[in-house]
């Protein structure tokens, strides 16, 4: 059955614009219902979910409000420091974090767990005074507001206010940002599998932030870069391109390890500069007739034949 106030909402939506505007309010609209989505999961707790026959909180919110249990984990754990409990005496217990519960409905879910899972990581070495000061720097930053919570600046996306949170919460537990810094070192890597059947090499690894934001910017950069072989015809232009994301990410970072070994200062290898070499026949070479798919050669350090087309 329908409610009223669900019928009311609908009219509301319907009448909202279109394009930038209409983002932009009904985001406002959302996070007004993820504040009442994070009261209400909140209000799950062990008990009542074994008694509903779930096994954790968690199951119970997933299944009854049919998300993932990555969305449920995400209400829950803000609703865990954003309400009010009561003590085994009836005394209230106030929010752990007492900015964010009064500010959820200008915060919205993503931004509210970011900063839960922030402030959550630090608390343990910082004096409360400090923690509450960063609270409201983050819940200001995350309400579209300065530092300060004085003047509105451009919008952000949460993606985006991850990295400066990032900085904020190092910046007053030092201590616990040299540990993950030194960690992540341990752990950086970056594997070359063996050779397939295909001739295809396998890779894998763990980049250190800084390695993996210049090598994002680099794919970005080559992606934003238009190269035509031609003038092109816009009137009937169709697209062309039908790699998959993953293959278009494969040929950028070709082109990038092309153009580090034409660099003036690159390395030499035996004296020479690094190349791909393929053995090939002179008369194989010369064989004009051949399809691009034919083998050709060999190419060092491996054993699957090259194409010529390759």
């Amino acid at each position: 059955m329908t409610s009223p106030a669900l019928t009311a909402l609908r009219e509301l939506l319907d009448a909202l614009p279109s394009g930038a505007d209409g983002v932009v309010a009904v985001e406002e609209i959302g996070r007004v219902v993820d504040a009442a989505r994070v009261r209400v999961a909140g209000s799950v707790d062990a008990g009542t979910a074994e008694a509903l026959g779930f096994a954790s909180p968690v199951a119970a919110v997933a299944t009854l409000a049919r998300v993932s249990e990555k969305t449920a984990r995400a209400r829950l754990a803000v609703a865990a420091v954003t309400r009010v409990d009561r003590s085994l005496s009836g005394a209230e217990v106030p929010a752990r974090l007492p900015v964010l519960a009064a500010s959820l409905e200008q915060v919205g879910l993503d931004a509210a767990e970011l900063i839960t899972r922030q402030l959550g990581a630090v608390q343990p070495h910082v004096e409360p005074g400090l923690l509450g000061a960063t609270e409201q720097v983050l819940v200001n930053l995350a309400s579209g507001l300065d530092a300060s919570g004085s003047h509105p600046v451009v919008p952000e996306s949460v993606t985006s206010l991850a990295g400066q949170f990032s900085l904020i919460t190092a910046a007053i537990d030092p201590d616990g940002a040299r540990p993950r810094e030194e960690r992540a070192r341990r752990r950086r890597s970056f594997r070359v599998g063996q050779q397939d059947s295909d001739g295809l090499i396998p890779v894998s690894g763990l980049l250190m932030p800084e390695v993996g934001s210049l090598l994002l910017g680099l794919m970005e950069a080559h992606r934003r870069t238009p190269r035509f072989t031609e003038e092109p015809d816009l009137a009937h232009y169709e697209p062309t391109d039908t790699r998959t994301p993953e293959q278009r990410r494969h040929d950028t970072l070709a082109t990038i390890l092309i153009a580090a070994a034409r660099a003036v200062d690159a390395p030499v290898l035996d004296g020479m500069p690094v190349t791909v070499v393929v053995t090939t026949t002179l008369e194989d070479l010369a064989h004009e007739d051949g399809r691009a798919g034919d083998p050709i050669g060999v190419m060092a350090g491996s054993r699957v034949p090259v194409s010529r087309e390759a």
